[in-house]
């Protein structure tokens, strides 16, 4: 069964209320034309015990859009407002990392557009239908059936917070 992703306008149901969506927001940032932004590498392990003896071996810089950005063209930040994904690590005031050249799969946590709004949702495909689920059990899942389509508009693959 080829899950139902397109760029339709057609709306979700929900089978229960659900609290609001977890929104994001876009970031300008023109990642495609980021400049290449290299950091020192260093060749020891960081310690998270007892500290050990540094040393002062460097390897060559990791360029962090290299790194993070494989598909610079189609690779975008955006800024989490919600706490439906905390359950997943990601919290309100985060920053995705989020690839739209990536097919999206079962499992994957995908920003998707429903009831024309941006969420970002973990998707499930099964038997039973499609279906996009918080990770918070305050939310429920948005299920997608009998001829419904989803238009999944990019898939997550990293979260950017501050410590």
């Amino acid at each position: 069964m080829s899950p139902p992703f397109c760029h339709d306008n057609r709306q979700a149901s929900r089978p229960r209320p659900a609290t609001k969506p977890l929104r994001v927001g876009a970031i300008p940032c023109p990642v495609a034309r980021a400049m290449p932004c290299p950091l020192p590498r260093m060749t020891w392990p960081v310690q998270a015990g007892f500290p050990s003896p540094a040393e002062d071996d460097q390897e060559p810089a990791i360029d962090l859009n290299a790194l993070l950005v494989p598909h610079p063209e189609a690779t975008f930040l955006l800024r989490v407002r919600g706490h439906s994904m905390t359950g997943a690590g990601i919290d309100d005031g985060d920053v995705l990392l989020v690839d739209k050249a990536l097919t999206p799969s079962h499992g994957r946590i995908v920003i998707a557009v429903v009831d024309g709004e941006f969420t970002v949702k973990r998707l499930h495909l099964g038997r039973d239908g499609v279906r996009l689920e918080a990770a918070n059990p305050d939310y429920a899942p948005i299920r997608f059936q009998g001829g419904q389509e989803l238009q999944v508009w990019g898939v997550v693959t990293r979260v950017i917070k501050t410590l």
